[in-house]
């Protein structure tokens, strides 16, 4: 019995410490909204230049912290957030939002930025650039 505990454990601790290690090194650090796409539902949409202080910060154990709601797609930077991200899955989500329903948000690269993809019917994707 006790060597089955032992057996079970050490597969845990070598299982966590492997999906620790396929930690996205490119996700970490501090990134700024640039830009935002929100398209009309005919395919039409473009991605335009914005002004926002909206920031998120990916730190090293898998969750990052946002100075605005990471649920909404807007540029506001006035209700901050945070929650996790999933190297694997290359999503986000957030934990403490403004609004009540958690969902997934897909994440990419594309010329050194960050896209972030929103789920909507229509595309709505925000990208962010790196600012440290």
């Amino acid at each position: 019995m006790r060597l089955l505990v032992a057996f079970i454990l050490v597969n845990f601790m070598v299982f966590s410490c492997n999906k620790n290690n396929k930690l996205d090194k490119d996700l970490v650090g501090k990134w700024q909204l640039v830009e935002q796409l929100m398209d009309p539902g005919d395919g039409s949409g473009k991605y335009v230049a914005i002004e926002s202080e909206k920031t998120l910060e990916f730190k090293n154990d898998g969750t990052f912290t946002c100075n605005g709601d990471i649920c909404s797609i807007n540029g506001e930077s006035e209700f901050p957030s945070s929650g996790i991200f999933d190297s694997e899955e290359k999503t986000i989500t957030g934990t403490a939002c403004m609004t009540e329903s958690l969902f997934d948000i897909d994440y990419s690269f594309k010329s050194g930025k960050l896209i972030l993809a929103f789920p909507c019917i229509e595309a709505c994707l925000q990208k962010f650039e790196r600012i440290e």
